[in-house]
């Protein structure tokens, strides 16, 4: 018998302790790599900016937010949905849900290619072609991509993981960097760059994942699988709302060149959200695969605690270090040094969103994905109303503000629901006032000077976070059981009492 066949017969199973172990071990690993689109977007979005201008920059983010969108639609939550069924139904019925995706992606470009000129002329965004008729085809090659990566991630088949997504970065930042170095500097070329990198990799993730054929008698597993999945696409789209809402209103009310600079402080901003939402996909099969119910709510209170803990030093280094990073991240034609105070902020929402996807988890695992999608809706009408009375007046940090309000109101929201399903431990109240301190500075490092001296006090603060980091990581590597924390977390809060 094969090991795919094998693991048919064998979904995984987990315990707390094991479960507790991988989080902070082998998965991290996944966790980096999924973080590599975050480091290449470091490494080359200061010469894109440079290379492309203000103008030339604001076409390009709004491409890649067109992407994302139709990224959350053609994906149809068929990422979340294969590493459960991966769980419960075994290898080969995942596999399917790769050809469904396959399905999906080509009906959705059918439809959005053959309407574009009508929802693009709507959206003022041009004719359709160029770089938004790209971003169109990338989205679909990265919905399916996606659906490849969390089978590979369920299968625990690391070095195929990391060869998907080295291809999908590596090969397509260099494309798009070299077309708009080598053919035009305009957002066509650096689009197009990355449609063909990702449209190679899709060859070798699908040659990896080999997709099984659909028959009659896959009815029952379309149905209880898009009875889960559908509901995240709303989900993805409010998302999606709740970050790129306030950029299409400050481009509506000013212009490329504001929508440019709030891309720029929302990227450098959520550089700690972004290993977060890693840290949510690495840690989703191990959640799906925990078989002792018991388990469930400790593991995942000893996670977000955790998590907490270590997002302290992150978001402190951050902070101080965001005038350096504004300053390697755009020329100076995007005034930069007036970013910091929104980059600040939405470092800050790192820590609801860091709640938000705790709570989330757990819901999930449940199947409750139409609650969830009902908190994101309503979190996405919110941002959206906040932005549009906030940004006329505060600008980029009426978003900034418009953001943080958005995700603490998915917090609330989502806390309160799975307390209600897995009553667990509210954070410690040590780390409670660790978290309103740390905020506190984070805000308090605005006021430290930009010249050169402190600069590098700058530079040194986020180092010493940086080791701070590193030596946590080792520490829960290191102690996995929820009985050595050196944390004494509350016990729950009764159902049905508020505070």
């Amino acid at each position: 018998m094969s090991p795919l066949e094998q693991q048919d017969l064998e979904p995984p199973v987990g315990t707390a302790r094991n479960g507790l172990r991988l989080l902070f071990g082998r998965d991290l690993a996944y966790v980096a790599l999924w973080a590599t689109p975050l480091g290449f977007a470091t490494l080359l979005t200061p010469i894109i900016t440079r290379l492309l201008g203000p103008s030339g920059y604001g076409l390009a983010a709004v491409s890649v937010a067109i992407m994302q969108l139709l990224v959350a639609v053609a994906g149809s939550g068929l990422n979340v949905a294969i590493q459960r069924t991966y769980a419960g139904a075994g290898d080969r019925a995942a596999r399917k849900l790769i050809t469904v995706s396959l399905v999906i992606a080509a009906l959705a470009f059918l439809v959005l290619t053959i309407s574009g000129p009508l929802w693009a002329g709507s959206l003022r965004l041009g004719p359709y072609r160029g770089a938004v008729a790209y971003a169109v085809a990338w989205a679909m090659l990265s919905a399916v991509s996606q659906t490849v990566l969390a089978l590979l991630r369920s299968r625990d088949r690391l070095d195929q993981f990391a060869l998907v997504t080295l291809l999908q970065t590596s090969l397509a930042e260099a494309l798009s960097l070299g077309l708009v170095l080598f053919v035009r500097r305009t957002a066509d070329e650096y689009i197009l760059g990355e449609l063909i990198g990702q449209a190679a990799t899709l060859v070798v993730a699908l040659a990896l994942a080999r997709p099984e054929p659909l028959r009659r008698v896959d009815h029952h597993l379309m149905r209880v699988t898009l009875g889960f999945a559908l509901p995240l696409i709303p989900v993805t789209i409010a998302n999606f709302i709740m970050s790129t809402s306030s950029r299409l209103v400050l481009n509506a009310d000013s212009g490329r060149v504001a929508a440019a600079r709030f891309t720029v402080a929302s990227n450098v901003g959520s550089i700690a959200s972004l290993l977060v939402y890693a840290l949510f996909e690495a840690w989703m099969p191990r959640v799906f695969a925990l078989t002792d119910e018991a388990a469930v709510p400790r593991v995942l209170a000893h996670s977000r605690d955790a998590l907490y803990a270590l997002l302290i030093p992150t978001t402190i280094g951050l902070s101080a270090t965001s005038p350096l990073l504004l300053r390697l991240w755009a020329p100076g034609s995007f005034r930069p040094d007036t970013l910091q105070l929104d980059v600040v902020i939405f470092i800050v929402a790192t820590f609801p969103y860091a709640g938000a996807t705790t709570s989330s988890r757990g819901l999930i695992r449940d199947g409750r994905t139409g609650a969830i999608a009902r908190i994101a809706l309503c979190a996405a009408g919110f941002n959206l109303l906040l932005s549009l009375l906030l940004v006329p007046e505060l600008g980029l940090f009426g978003a900034a503000l418009a953001t943080l309000a958005a995700l603490t109101f998915v917090y609330v929201m989502t806390d309160r629901l799975s307390q209600g399903l897995h009553p667990a431990p509210a954070p410690p109240r040590s780390l409670s006032r660790a978290i309103a301190v740390t905020t506190m500075v984070c805000l308090a490092t605005v006021l430290i000077p930009t010249n050169l001296p402190f600069l590098l006090l700058r530079g040194l603060l986020g180092v010493l976070c940086a080791a701070a980091v590193a030596f946590g990581l080792r520490w829960l590597r290191a102690n996995p059981d929820l009985d050595r924390l050196p944390l004494t977390p509350r016990r729950p809060r009764p159902r049905g009492l508020k505070g």
